[in-house]
């Protein structure tokens, strides 16, 4: 019965040993899964503050989007107005252009005209003397007879 005994007592031993051992390296797990708590929670807090501050960019924007399609509009806008100004440019161009063509062909008609009236001009004048020539001469003669 003693070595019985001893036999249990000597089990209760190893076990108690294998206890302390488990124990002990429970305790290890335990303290790994604190720290792995506190590390946890405290990217828990880092996540749950990033989460509000992107909340609060993505509540803002709505807001931006509105802001960069009305610049963008603006932008269109300037750009329409400036393209049809570039093209009223154009054509106030063509037409100054049209008219110094036509300034200068009317210049030419009308120069041309002035020395047609000029040798028109000449011409009645040459008439004129011709009639007074030969009413002077037509005066003589009812003079003389």
């Amino acid at each position: 019965k003693i070595s019985t005994l001893n036999d249990l007592c000597q089990r209760l031993l190893d076990g108690k040993q294998q206890d302390t051992a488990l124990r002990s390296t429970m305790q290890k797990e335990i303290d790994n899964l604190k720290d792995s708590k506190v590390e946890l929670t405290l990217k828990l807090h880092r996540s749950g503050s990033r989460n509000k501050e992107m909340t609060s960019k993505l509540a803002e924007m709505p807001k931006i989007l509105c802001q960069m399609e009305e610049e963008n509009c603006r932008k269109n806008a300037n750009n329409q107005m400036q393209a049809k100004c570039n093209e009223l440019r154009e054509e106030n161009r063509l037409r100054a252009e049209e008219d110094k063509a036509t300034i200068k062909k009317l210049e030419s008609e009308m120069t041309a005209m002035a020395v047609a009236h000029a040798r028109i001009d000449k011409r009645s004048k040459s008439k004129i003397q011709i009639l007074i020539d030969m009413k002077s001469a037509m005066e003589e003669q009812i003079r003389y007879q």
